[in-house]
């Protein structure tokens, strides 16, 4: 199962000097909404060819691909030993469901509406601020899916992970 996303990078917090680690403030495409940190050193940006210069980054579309697949097993656990410095955890797949009725209006409003989410994050745990580059790549999103998106992630097993890459787009706002 593929699942591509595209963010908009907000604001790069950090130095790259010395393989400090980077913070990159996320959001929405065009609203800047939902915010959310993820935190690379210089080798995950060179791995996905992203530009270390800071100031090149504000503004542009990161777009994102989420590719599962399944780690073998060692007994009942994952054997870590599969695990790349680009895979991500499912921390929960959720559907939440809310019903929200309008009192004072005739007839009776009443509006249902379905929120689908899928929760990763990096293995290493998450942390806004690591403190070393071996807690790098930090990342932790998380993805409003579809129906159809939803229903392949609950047909996955459990032993499953999402392979993560990204790609610098174009800078927004401009012609």
């Amino acid at each position: 199962m593929k699942i591509y996303r595209e963010f908009k990078v907000i604001k790069v917090e950090g130095t790259i000097f010395f393989n400090e680690p980077i913070k990159i403030i996320m959001g929405d495409l065009f609203t800047n909404k939902n915010e959310f940190p993820i935190v690379f050193d210089d080798r995950t940006c060179k791995r996905h060819n992203i530009p270390i210069s800071i100031t090149d980054l504000v503004g542009h579309k990161f777009l994102c691909s989420f590719e599962s697949r399944e780690i073998p097993m060692d007994g009942d656990q994952i054997n870590m030993v599969d695990i790349g410095k680009d895979d991500l955890r499912i921390d929960m797949l959720s559907e939440v469901r809310v019903q929200t009725k309008f009192f004072g209006i005739q007839p009776l409003l009443r509006q249902d509406k379905t929120s689908k989410t899928l929760e990763l994050s990096s293995f290493n745990g998450y942390f806004y601020a690591p403190t070393s580059v071996s807690q790098c790549p930090n990342l932790k999103f998380v993805l409003k899916l579809s129906d159809k998106e939803y229903e392949e992630c609950d047909q996955l097993p459990p032993n499953t992970v999402f392979t993560v890459s990204f790609c610098v787009g174009e800078k927004l706002g401009q012609s």
